[in-house]
């Protein structure tokens, strides 16, 4: 057998067979890519067109969803899926619609724990509609919709100096709204079909105000921005210091859960200070009959660092969302 002849053997029973390994290889990873890209693509679409739900409905759609949602029967529950889904929400085309006494909730995005929902909080003073989503971490709420805005003006102002929240009361929570000239006290209501109730509006003095201001002022870039929790209790108490104008979350947010931060102790004391002993906040006072939680040394996060933690669970395939 000539040389020619046993290379040409050797290539096609060893060396090509090899090749076309490879080729198929590639072949299929490139497919996968495809796929996987495709994947990423429609579903970055789905969460982007949810984030758009008012722009699509507007307000006539919004209103007509705020209807249904009026719901007054007693135990009234009604879960639809698929075809079941009311006609209202044929644009918006949910995963699945909930239709209860007080609330109404239409799940609009759902990918392992990240999730865009709409809701309607109903109550004999108004109605609200919210989108809310945790992409991004944090809990947000986007308001939509709202049937008298007068109502909600008055427990959801505008133009803050500064808004603490207290959580863990049996009320739900309470906000202390800085504005100003002004002080207000709203009570949030964790129950459905009851509406967020103003407590107590207080005329602030410009003397009142600068105190607040100056507290404000007080606070270190080392406490801004931070969550400052006790890792060995789960649950209990927390207390929020926003910023922002509309009391939304922020970046330079400050939230401390059950432990006590002194760099707050000149801005609580200047809204106690023009608040009647039954409203004032009762997070520290609390904390005091929790001497073993608050015994343990506090750790200090970034938002950015919680933001694993704010959305959960993932799923492997879904890539885009890990750099939203």
């Amino acid at each position: 057998m000539s040389l020619a002849t046993l290379c040409a053997v050797k290539y096609f029973t060893a060396v090509l067979p090899i090749k076309r390994v490879v080729t198929y290889t590639s072949i299929a990873c490139l497919a996968l890519s495809v796929a996987l890209l495709a994947c990423n693509a429609w579903d970055c679409w789905n969460f982007r067109r949810s984030m758009k739900a008012g722009e699509i409905l507007g307000a006539d759609g919004l209103a007509r969803i705020a209807a249904l949602a009026n719901v007054k029967a007693k135990g009234y529950l009604l879960r639809s899926t698929g075809t079941d889904i009311p006609n209202e929400f044929s644009a918006l085309r949910p995963q699945s619609v909930t239709i209860a006494e007080g609330n109404m909730q239409a799940t609009l995005y759902q990918r392992g724990d990240v999730y865009v929902f709409l809701n309607v909080d109903t109550s004999p003073e108004n109605q609200v509609v919210n989108l809310f989503t945790n992409a991004h971490g944090r809990q947000e709420r986007i308001e939509l919709w709202v049937n008298d805005r007068n109502a909600q003006t008055l427990v959801s102002p505008v133009n803050r100096i500064v808004t603490l929240t207290e959580y863990g009361t049996r009320s739900g929570a309470i906000d202390w709204i800085a504005l100003p000239n002004e002080l207000r006290i709203v009570e949030r209501s964790y129950h459905t079909g009851r509406a967020d109730k103003l407590r107590l509006s207080i005329q602030l003095s410009a003397s009142a105000q600068n105190d607040i201001i100056a507290a404000i002022k007080r606070i270190t870039p080392q406490t801004r921005g931070h969550l400052i929790l006790n890792e060995s209790v789960i649950d209990g108490i927390a207390l929020d210091v926003r910023f922002t104008p509309d009391g939304a979350i922020g970046d330079d947010d400050i939230r401390i859960q059950n432990i006590w931060c002194s760099e707050l102790d000149p801005l609580v004391e200047a809204i106690e200070a023009v608040v009647p002993a039954n409203e004032k906040p009762t997070f520290k006072t609390r904390l005091k009959a929790m001497e073993i939680r608050t015994s343990r040394p506090s750790k200090a996060y970034t938002w950015a660092q919680t933001i694993p933690w704010e959305r959960g669970h993932i799923p492997w395939w879904c890539l885009w969302l890990r750099f939203l």
